[in-house]
Order: structure tokens, then C-alpha cells, then sequence
């Protein structure tokens, strides 16, 4: 289920966010029936006897869990550090449960999308550099995402490079399931044309891991993630090698720059302790009121991810559910265990089937616990915007790692920070994000700029490729610096916002790369693309250190939309960026 899921909150993108404000709904709920729990077993797996599921297993010794999987009749997917995905029975879900070889299993965590010729080159200072040469040449920098959809429609556009090399850890079917990663791969490619790019499509945790593995041994030096995980760490950058963070982290120590979106949850977070001052068992978000209320569109889905600072495995167990507001009527709920070994998570998702917007509450149960003080941080995904917000502490992982330089939202137009972005610090006070970058930028994927936050390619989604993208820029006019570098030269050149030095929600300010270097330009060879289509053409003519001059089209024997005519000649030396004029063929004489 959660694979369809996830698949839907990629088509909704940041429409959702765009929720209004709802008015003050008090809940007072009463008494529910005490689930049924097993232990080391998420409670969306619980209840199912027939058919097969795929699952996460977090294994204390991998050879053997893997072993008890194939006994069971399951079938590894993928496999990074102590994180099994599989296909297993549902009939086999208590036993690899109860196995001393499985500390948890649950549903797979999932990644979401944080999306809400474009202005980006310009709003960043990157037409500057570009003017002088300076366009990522040499340079290897990976999307990694949930999916490329219509990636070969925008290379025949040219906003993408026919060179784009495609990495597929997602599976039959779903490296085109989403156009998400080809809108944040477009902003790549046009702020830093020359670089290398590589479309690396992953699923899940080991997917993420399996894609740093790759970018290392491909000496890859740049990742850009346009996406958030939940209830994957406490946040503070100590997760295991197996979680987001502690692959960022691996990332990191390979020399590799990870740019990671810092989130659109600023308006879709709440952070708290557990208060209950009528001692019933429910979470009061304010005075009298046991329910954070969202309005949910027709046909819409939403998910509540739930966790509380008792990390790595709690024995306070709390439980989350989803209401129907007024009226208190359960319409989704997420009981698992705490009892020691499991994470301090919850995640209950629900799809509006109805013709019309409808209003539910988010509430938290005590189910057995000490009454120890645990702060608490709920996130609603992909939307809408919760009753009762706290922007501090919004960051969501791998953005809150130390080893990740974490991007939040702008537009292009100004320098008022997006509504959406979220927030710093993190749970163990470190400032986040680091930078802003540009968003609602237009894009062919997404599409014009219309209005900010609401028009164009919107979110930190699109604020994270265009640092990436510069910091190739900077790799190209500087390629001894490692990662450290890049990011203190992205930094140090930021034009400052809000309070005086970095803050929690500007970081270190707007990016801006600043005066562009002094760069020993390469002679033009005219490079062959007669015969080819204009996108293909127009990228190798940019990689052999020339530029598109003019492009007439005319009736010819070439097929149409392929280069009939090239002036000069293949092989001809030009100056630096010489003009290679082109004819297209418009269709056979």
C-alpha cells in the first residue's frame, strides 16, 4: 500500500501545501478500544494474514535475517548495511518478528518529493560565470530521486543533455513514475550545462545507500536529493549507517557534496510535549483541544508521521489517529509496539473519497507509558497545513545531518523567504538550514513562473539543485576544493537575510557565487551533429567548448527535426565558444 502511496504523493507535489487557514476546532475525544500489538512489528502489518507485502527489515545480524526471509518463502530485494527490503508473506510477518535476527519490521520508509528556460542562471549569478567559461566542464554531479518521467521528451527539448547517464535502483516501472527528479535535473543542467549529470532513480533506504555506493565508485562529486524521509532518526545527524543521515554521512566522508532540500513543512509541523491536563490518555494541543484539524480535498491523501525524542528504541509507547472532525469517528490509526526495540514512530495515512473537502483531526494517544517528558515533532505530508504550526524544528532528514548542506526556499523575484521552507534549528540545536536558493522558477517539467509559491517548479525542491548546480561551478574554477570547501565558499558568498549572520531560517543567506573566475578558456573543435536531433546537437556542440549560433529551418532529405546542414565542417578549429550555425530539417523535400 505504501508504494501506491507514495507514487500519489508524487503526483500531488506542493499543490496541497497550498491549504487556507482553518478555523479553531476544539476535539474532545473519548475512549478507544486497546489495539492489539506484536511486538518488533509495525501495526500496518499487523492485521494482514493473506497475499505478500513488501516490508523493511532492521536485522541485528543481515546473513541470517536474509536466510529466514528465503525460509519463509520471501524474496530479497535490495540489501545496505542492516536494511533488508523484501517481498515476504503475509503469513510470515510475526515469525521473522519474533526472530532474535530482526529487531523491526515494518513497512519500507519512503522518500517524498518536496516540490511546490527558468531565472535561476540569472537571480544566482551564474550567467556571469557562465559568460566566461565557467559552466561545470569536468564536473560529475548525480540527481537522486524518485523518478525521471518525460526525461526523454525533455532531451529532445534540450533541457536535459542527451549525455544524461540513467541509474535505476527503483525497479521495473518506476524510473519514469514521477517527473519530479526531471524538473530538479532540468535546473541542474542549466545552471551548470557542462557537468556531467547522471539521473539516479531509488525507491527506498537501501536504494539511497546502494546510490552513494554508485556515485563513489564513479567518482561522482556532487549528489543533489530534492526529498525528505520521516521517522527515519532522531535528526541530530547520530543515525545508523543504514538510515538517510547516516548515508549522507558516508557520503560525506567519500568526498562526495550532498545538497538536500531542508523541506516544505514549516506550515505542516507541530513540536510539543505530551499534555493532558484531563487525564484521559489524549494529547491536548491546546487547552480543551485533542485534535490538530487539516482540511483534506476531495480525492486527496495525507499522511501524519509521528516520533518523540526517546531514540534509538523506546518502551514509551504512544499511538496516533486519524478522526473524522467533528464527531471523533477513527479513520486511520498507527498502534505499534514500543516496547524497547522498536523506533519511537508512528505514520497513519488517509485518502478523501469523498466528492467534497473534508475536515479530520490529528490526535496522540498514551498508551503505556511513564509520563517521562519526550518532546514530540508531528509532520503532515504532502499536505495540508495543520491547525496548530510550529515552524522551528521543521527541517526534515537528511537535512538536519551536519553533513549535508541543507537548502531552503526563496523565490526568485525577491528575497522574502517561502511561507513553506522550513526551519532550524534542530533537535539538538545546530542552525539549519544553510543556504536559500531560488524557487517558482519556470521549468518545462512544471512550468511557468506565474506568482511566487504557487506558479512555476515551487519548493526547496527546486532550491537544492540550483546550489548543487553552483557548487559544480565552483568545483570547475576551483578543483581542489573537497566538499568542506565548496560549501564554505557557497556560504561565505550568500547575500545575508533576516538576523545578522546564519539563522534558522535563512541559513547563511541567498545564494549568490560571486564574481566570476578567471578562466583559461579551450579552443572550439566543431564537433559532428548532422543527422541528429537539435537537443543532441546543441549539447555536444556546448561540450566541445563552442556555442549555438544560428538555426534556420528548411525543407531537406533529413528526417524531420534532425540537422541537415553545419557550418563550419566537422573538425574546423574556432575560438573560444565559435558559432556553429545550423539548419533543421523541416520535413523531406
Amino acid at each position: 500500500m505504501l508504494g501506491v502511496l507514495c507514487g500519489l504523493l508524487a503526483a500531488a507535489g506542493a499543490a496541497a501545501s497550498g491549504a487556507g487557514t482553518l478555523g479553531r476546532a476544539r476535539e474532545s475525544l473519548h475512549p478507544a478500544a486497546q489495539p492489539v500489538k506484536v511486538a518488533k512489528l509495525d501495526s500496518r502489518l499487523a492485521g494482514l494474514r493473506a497475499g505478500s507485502v513488501h516490508v523493511e527489515l532492521l536485522a541485528t545480524r543481515p546473513a541470517r535475517a536474509r536466510a529466514a526471509v528465503a525460509r519463509r518463502g520471501g524474496r530479497v530485494e535490495e540489501t545496505y548495511g542492516r536494511v533488508i527490503e523484501a517481498l515476504v508473506p503475509a503469513s510470515a510477518l510475526s515469525a521473522l518478528a519474533r526472530s532474535r535476527d530482526v529487531r523491526f519490521v515494518r513497512k519500507p520508509a519512503r522518500p517524498v518529493p518536496e516540490s511546490v528556460p527558468g531565472q535561476g542562471v540569472a537571480s544566482t549569478g551564474a550567467a556571469l560565470w557562465h559568460k566566461v567559461g565557467a559552466r561545470g566542464a569536468g564536473v560529475k554531479i548525480a540527481v537522486v530521486d524518485l523518478g525521471f518521467g518525460g526525461y526523454r521528451r525533455s532531451q529532445s527539448t534540450g533541457d536535459l543533455p542527451q549525455s544524461a547517464v540513467k541509474v535505476d535502483f527503483c525497479g521495473p516501472g518506476g524510473f519514469e513514475s514521477t517527473s519530479h527528479g526531471t524538473g530538479v535535473a532540468e535546473i541542474v543542467s542549466e545552471m551548470a550545462p557542462d557537468a556531467k549529470l547522471y539521473l539516479v532513480c531509488i525507491k527506498d533506504v537501501a536504494g539511497l545507500g546502494l546510490a552513494v555506493a554508485y556515485a563513489s565508485a564513479h567518482g561522482i562529486q556532487i549528489i543533489s536529493h530534492s526529498a525528505s524521509w520521516f521517522n527515519t532518526g532522531r535528526g541530530d545527524g547520530s543515525g545508523a549507517p543504514d538510515t538517510p543521515e547516516g548515508i549522507v554521512a558516508a557520503a560525506r566522508a567519500a568526498g562526495i557534496l550532498w545538497v538536500n532540500a531542508a523541506g516544505n513543512r514549516a506550515q505542516q509541523h507541530w513540536s510539543g510535549t505530551f499534555v493532558d491536563a484531563n487525564a484521559n490518555g489524549w494529547n491536548e494541543f491546546a487547552p480543551g483541544d485533542e485534535g490538530n484539524t487539516i482540511a483534506v480535498p476531495s480525492g486527496a491523501i495525507t499522511c501524519a508521521a509521528l516520533k518523540w525524542d526517546d531514540w534509538p528504541g523506546s518502551a514509551e509507547d504512544y499511538d496516533l489517529y486519524l478522526t473524522r472532525s467533528p464527531g471523533g469517528a477513527i479513520v486511520s490509526e498507527s498502534t505499534g509496539p514500543q516496547t524497547g526495540f522498536e523506533p519511537p514512530t508512528e505514520l497513519a495515512c488517509l485518502v478523501n473519497t469523498s466528492a467534497t473537502t473534508e475536515t479530520y483531526a490529528i490526535s496522540i494517544r498514551a498508551h503505556l507509558v511513564t509520563g517521562r517528558p519526550v518532546r514530540f515533532d508531528l509532520f503532515v505530508y504532502p499536505g495540508p497545513d495543520l491547525e496548530y504550526q510550529v515552524a522551528a524544528g521543521s527541517v526534515t532528514e537528511p537535512g538536519t545531518s551536519p553533513s549535508a548542506l541543507t537548502v531552503g526556499a526563496v523565490c526568485w523575484r525577491g528575497s522574502d523567504l517561502e511561507p513553506y521552507s522550513s526551519q532550524g534549528p534542530t533537535i539538538d540545536g545546530r542552525v539549519k538550514p544553510d543556504l536559500v536558493g531560488p524557487d517558482s522558477v519556470s521549468s518545462f517539467t512544471f512550468g511557468p513562473f506565474a506568482s511566487c509559491g504557487r506558479s512555476g517548479f515551487a519548493g526547496t525542491s527546486a532550491s537544492a539543485p540550483h546550489v548543487a548546480a553552483a557548487a559544480a561551478l565552483v568545483k570547475e574554477a576551483n578543483p581542489a576544493f573537497g566538499p568542506a570547501e565548496l560549501q564554505a565558499y557557497l556560504e561565505d558568498n550568500a547575500i545575508d537575510l533576516g538576523a545578522p549572520g546564519k539563522d534558522s531560517a535563512f541559513g547563511s543567506g541567498q545564494l549568490m557565487l560571486g564574481a566570476a573566475p578567471r578562466l583559461a578558456l579551450r579552443a572550439c573543435v566543431v564537433p559532428a551533429v548532422v543527422g541528429h536531433r537539435l537537443g543532441f546537437a546543441r549539447d555536444r556542440i556546448r561540450r566541445a567548448g563552442c556555442r549555438v549560433g544560428r538555426v534556420r529551418r528548411a525543407r531537406s532529405k533529413a528526417r524531420i527535426g534532425r540537422v541537415a546542414v553545419q557550418r563550419p565542417r566537422p573538425g574546423t578549429r574556432l575560438a573560444a565558444r565559435g558559432r556553429v550555425n545550423l539548419t533543421v530539417s523541416r520535413g523531406r523535400r
